[in-house]
């Protein structure tokens, strides 16, 4: 299902034994986890157990992956990524910053939420039958983000990769997932984004939409392109829509970045 719905759905694998995380750890006592495997769909749709018949568990998982597609989300996410070099204490490990961008669509409605930040690994800890995927490394919590919409919040992280990932940079994902902020199921989650390797770092010249380290024509042109969309990368003054603000911003940063 992750390879047939790469833009709808991010999943997760935490162990409960040999793999297992603080984050993982808290993770379980949340959704009082009392069998294996036992799976939620936004922390609000649970599968547990499983079918001796392939075809079958992905029948039903992908009823509830259809079923949360259903829902609407006005909680946008963005991930990127940048090098720390190796500190001091961080057992020689690269060190990435991880910023996310978090925000609330202009129109839909603040709300207070609970941000993850997840660093996994594809085919770990081994796959000889492709069921071992984006296996929890590390996780992080931030409590309590106030979003308002039309407006965006700057998170950052930083992840110290473990030696398995640094052998394997190109099965690296870096999962972000905004939820209600409550201590046990049912937590609806609002949004998730996952970012592969290699980690695009943050724009450090919004304006330059295409990052070709040049504010110009093509820029102003992709923004017509996307004329009317709510949020993302052309949305470069972060207001929650592609309009003429977007024009004007552009303009007024032409030139080299």
């Amino acid at each position: 299902m992750i390879n047939d719905y790469p833009e709808s759905l991010v999943a997760l694998q935490v162990h409960t034994a040999y793999y297992t995380t603080a984050w993982g750890t808290a993770r379980k006592s949340f959704f009082s986890v009392g069998g294996i495997p036992d799976t939620y769909f936004d922390a609000v749709l649970q599968c547990l157990g499983a079918y001796q018949n392939d075809d079958q568990m992905y029948n039903w998982y992908n009823s509830k992956r259809v079923a949360r597609l259903a829902v609407p989300t006005d909680v946008t996410i963005e991930i990127y990524g940048e090098p720390m070099g190796k500190g001091e204490g961080k057992d020689s490990l690269p060190t990435y910053l991880i910023t996310v961008y978090l925000g609330v669509e202009e129109g839909g409605e603040a709300k207070t939420v609970r941000l993850h930040i997840i660093d996994a690994l594809f085919d770990y800890p081994y796959n000889t039958d492709g069921r071992y995927n984006n296996c929890v490394r590390n996780g992080y919590t931030h409590n309590d983000i106030d979003l308002v919409p039309g407006e965006t919040v700057e998170i950052t992280q930083e992840i110290t990769f473990r030696a398995e990932s640094e052998a394997n940079p190109d099965n690296i994902r870096i999962i972000a997932f905004a939820e209600e902020p409550v201590t046990h199921k049912p937590g609806n989650v609002y949004q998730s984004e996952m970012a592969t390797w290699p980690l695009t770092p943050p724009p450090s010249c919004p304006e330059d939409v295409n990052a070709d380290e040049m504010v110009d024509i093509d820029d102003l042109f992709d923004i017509l392109a996307h004329w009317g969309e709510t949020g993302g990368t052309y949305d470069v003054n972060d207001d929650g829509m592609v309009d003429i603000d977007d024009v004007f911003a552009v303009l007024a940063a032409w030139g080299p970045c």
